[in-house]
């Protein structure tokens, strides 16, 4: 059964792709893309829970999205796939952010099945630490307080989404607000729907990725 949580798959390999999607598929929805600038698009237009990134990519290297990903979706996990076992390469990686390194030459999806699920865990271990009141002064920012109120949101709104079925139209009813006033919220909180009752999820340029 197809779990709630969205990994994107940056890889240029379709064959790769399909191999790895018909698996995560199963527990994960999964969106694919081939190249830095389509992973671009796919950031900008919605959030995912983890974000598998092939650093060889056709229009350069990857690995240089990560601050990316870290500025636009900060609770969003990157684990590189990779067939470069250097460490300078791993190095690297770590540093820029990604959480984890799986190696593309064997077969890494069981690597991949045990290490998604710890990804996810500690992110929202981290989004849980994002609402911790302060305990001391020294504790107190404007960037503390802006996250802890958009986390805030961010957990009442995907409760919300569970107890209505994942659909717009009856959260945005029970809340009292339009169905454009609330989707217009989970855009710019980069939630996830499951029904967004046709309206538009693409970017404003227009770009898709595909979900299975």
């Amino acid at each position: 059964m197809v779990g709630d949580y969205t990994i994107l798959l940056v890889d240029d390999d379709l064959l790769f792709c399909k191999a790895i999607s018909s698996v995560l598929g199963l527990y994960y929805r999964v969106c694919t893309v081939g190249s830095i600038a389509e992973a671009k698009s796919a950031i900008l237009a919605q959030a995912f829970d983890v974000i598998l990134l092939d650093r060889g990519l056709p229009d350069g290297d990857a690995a240089f999205l990560i601050p990316l990903i870290k500025t636009q979706l900060p609770l969003s996990a990157v684990i590189m796939l990779s067939g470069d076992d250097r460490e300078v390469s791993i190095k690297e990686c770590f540093a820029l952010g990604a959480v984890d390194y799986v190696l593309k030459a064997s077969n890494p999806i069981p690597e991949l099945l045990v290490r998604i699920p710890i990804a996810i865990s500690n992110s929202t271990t981290a989004t849980a630490n994002l609402l911790q009141l302060p305990k001391a002064k020294d504790e107190i920012s404007l960037e503390h307080y802006r996250a802890f109120l958009a986390n805030a949101e961010k957990l009442y709104l995907s409760a919300a989404f569970d107890l209505c079925d994942s659909n717009l139209t009856k959260t945005s009813r029970h809340l009292g607000i339009t169905r454009m006033t609330l989707f217009n919220r989970v855009r710019s909180l980069r939630l996830n729907l499951k029904k967004t009752d046709g309206l538009k999820t693409t970017d404003p340029g227009g770009n898709k990725c595909h979900l299975i």
